[in-house]
């Protein structure tokens, strides 16, 4: 499974960068909004040293001006995927934009029907968000599996790319139902960096050792 990090802030998508496990980021304009940059000064900071593809979401409501967006973002970076709303206006940009060849994602997406709609107009990725779905009274983890369960019939190219998650557990639950990416924020890379089980057990083992130095500087 692709880990993706669901973030504008660009320093922090750099600090997991380095850990080497990256492929990608998803964006959108509340994440920027919190940033003191422009939206394309965030996604060209990003596309610098980043291998991998870079969402960016329209703000427009109407057809043509999520199309006319989206030929302008994608000039911002060269692996540049557009978010696109599950709307009625926002499945027929998403078809324009497939036909085009534009790499497309498919966001706020809360059933398994809208992602079989953006999977039949050639959405590269879908975007259900597990969170959210949850907080609303449905049941996140059933929507993810649902779309994966759909694609497996009929064998789309779209990939699953599972969003709003919470906990370490979303990323455990979205690799083992087969999920293609799990888009995570910074406060959820901070549970893995700080599991408490690890840290205890790395403090019990080096209490063991006590003061005996570095083991490399005894052989």
């Amino acid at each position: 499974m692709k880990i993706f990090a669901d973030t504008a802030d660009v320093e922090a998508i750099r600090e997991a960068h380095a850990c080497g496990f990256i492929d990608g980021v998803t964006t959108n304009p509340q994440l920027v909004a919190d940033t003191d940059q422009s939206y394309e000064a965030v996604v060209r900071g990003i596309d610098e040293f980043l291998e991998g593809p870079i969402s960016v979401q329209v703000t427009a409501s109407s057809e043509a001006g999520m199309i006319e967006q989206a030929r302008e973002f994608d000039t911002w970076g060269d692996d540049i995927a557009i978010k696109i709303p599950m709307t009625k206006p926002g499945l027929k940009a998403l078809d324009t934009l497939s036909d085009e060849g534009y790499k497309t994602n498919a966001t706020v997406l809360f059933s398994p029907v809208q992602a079989l709609f953006a999977a039949k107009n050639g959405a590269t990725f879908v975007s259900p968000w597990w969170g959210d779905a949850n907080d609303a009274g449905f049941n996140g983890f059933d929507l993810v599996r649902d779309v994966i369960e759909i694609y497996d019939s009929y064998d789309f190219d779209t990939e699953v790319l599972v969003a709003s998650i919470r906990n370490p557990r979303y990323v455990a639950e979205s690799a083992k139902i087969g999920a293609d990416i799990a888009t995570i924020p910074p406060f959820v890379f901070d549970m893995f960096w700080e599991n408490p089980m690890t840290g205890a057990f790395i403090d019990n083992i080096m209490d063991h050792w006590g003061d005996r130095g570095d083991p490399a500087e005894g052989a």
